[in-house]
């Protein structure tokens, strides 16, 4: 079985989730509220990147993005944020992402965490293009 990054995406973009799937383990939450008592007891299966999609932001879903940050245990973990929005940019994501959607880029990150080489598939086929 080939090497999977443990992506946290915080989206409702099916069609971002399925670019996403070949590459990464996911942890998709929707339940705001609940998901931080959940993010706080993932243990072994910390995310090594959390991506936001913030062109779908709710002031629930932006109180989870903020303790998020205010975790301990995910203070060194890469935020890439999806979309150019006042509140993804007090977010403050990581500068080699900036706010800029880069697919190939993400791709790209993704495939490093995960330790893998890509082969030929970015931007080809069923996922070139525009995901929204």
């Amino acid at each position: 079985m080939a090497n999977l990054a443990r992506v946290l995406l915080l989206t409702e973009n099916e069609k971002l989730r399925n670019f996403l799937l070949p590459l990464s383990q996911w942890l998709e939450l929707h339940a705001p509220l609940k998901a931080i008592d959940a993010l706080e007891h993932i243990g072994a299966h910390q995310p090594q990147l959390i991506l936001i999609d913030a062109t779908v932001l709710t002031p629930m879903v932006m109180a989870l993005l903020t303790t998020i940050r205010q975790l301990p245990q995910y203070s060194g973990v890469p935020l890439v944020i999806l979309g150019e929005t006042p509140q993804a940019k007090r977010l403050q994501p990581d500068a080699q992402f900036g706010n800029q959607f880069n697919l190939r880029r993400l791709e790209e990150k993704i495939a490093d965490l995960a330790g893998v080489k890509l082969t030929g598939r970015a931007m080809h086929g069923p996922h070139s293009g525009s995901i929204y």
